[in-house]
């Protein structure tokens, strides 16, 4: 294990509570530990020798399009989270040696800061520029001085400004010989990223949608699934969608509430059409491919 650590003397106690004993797939695990008598703590994440540092990626040469767009994405995404939680996105540390790439999920993490510190604004605003500045984008610095200030704004406005780039060519470059070895999948699972057009869509909030990106997704609350759905009626491994001769199939992971699928319980694997109803527990899904 490594340890990215920050010293702190103004530590938010329900911030904190809050992030250690919430399970979020994009937050690395967080931890406060009390130094001597005073109020200073020393704070760290846990994270895992198979994640990369951003920083890693860019010195490897391997910050694709796709690569951006998909922080970008799980910025968003962590933004909502984070409101629903009554936690401020803004604590996110936005410096690149602080933000990890999961290869076996095909998403960030990022390190939450529960402590008051100033120019959050500024460090979001930075590493933006941090990603143009070390990409082949067509994005000129001219365009970012109107840039937005809140993950879900960036997220648009970064999709209006990519939407004539050729993506194909961005994984022509390799990575260091020491992780070579990871290339055939880190390439598999991030093309997939672009074209991706099946999601769940939440039946009482069809603003909210989780996207499909791999071949075989898990379902569930635990922060390892691909689609992590944080509702108590939900089981850590619910269920897995997966793609079986061309079509979309699902099966129940023996839950504790059980599958539904158009309204009826479900026993093996059942095949999905776009607009079939699932049912995870006490929560309802629209399947749209």
């Amino acid at each position: 294990m490594e340890e990215l650590y920050y010293l702190s003397s103004k530590i938010n106690t329900f911030e904190k509570d809050m992030v250690q004993k919430t399970s979020m797939r994009l937050l690395l695990p967080l931890q406060v530990n009390p130094i001597g008598e005073g109020d200073i703590s020393h704070i760290s994440w846990q994270i895992d020798k198979p994640l990369l540092p951003l920083t890693q990626l860019v010195k490897a040469e391997v910050l694709s399009i796709n690569l951006i767009t998909q922080l970008i994405d799980d910025l968003s995404t962590l933004e909502e989270v984070l409101e629903h939680h009554l936690l401020d996105y803004r604590n996110i540390n936005f410096a690149p040696d602080a933000i990890y790439y999961d290869n076996a999920h095909n998403h960030f993490k990022f390190c939450y800061l529960p402590v008051e510190y100033s120019n959050k604004e500024i460090l979001l605003e930075s590493l933006i520029y941090y990603l143009v500045n070390r990409n082949e984008t067509s994005i000129q610095l001219e365009q970012l001085k109107n840039l937005p200030n809140t993950p879900k704004s960036i997220s648009t406005w970064f999709y209006q400004n990519i939407k004539s780039q050729k993506q194909s060519k961005w994984f022509d470059r390799f990575r260091p010989k020491e992780i070579e070895n990871t290339k055939q999948k880190l390439s598999a699972s991030i093309t997939k990223h672009p074209s991706c057009t099946s999601m769940l869509m939440d039946k009482a909030n069809p603003q909210k949608f989780y996207k499909l990106y791999f071949d075989n997704n898990v379902v569930g609350r635990d922060d390892t699934s691909n689609v992590q759905l944080l509702e108590d009626s939900i089981s850590r491994k619910h269920c897995a969608i997966f793609i079986e001769n061309a079509s979309f199939k699902i099966k129940d992971l023996e839950s504790t509430n059980g599958t539904w699928l158009n309204g009826a319980p479900l026993n093996g694997s059942e095949s999905l059409v776009n607009g079939d109803i699932i049912q995870l527990g006490e929560k309802e899904f629209i399947f749209i491919r």
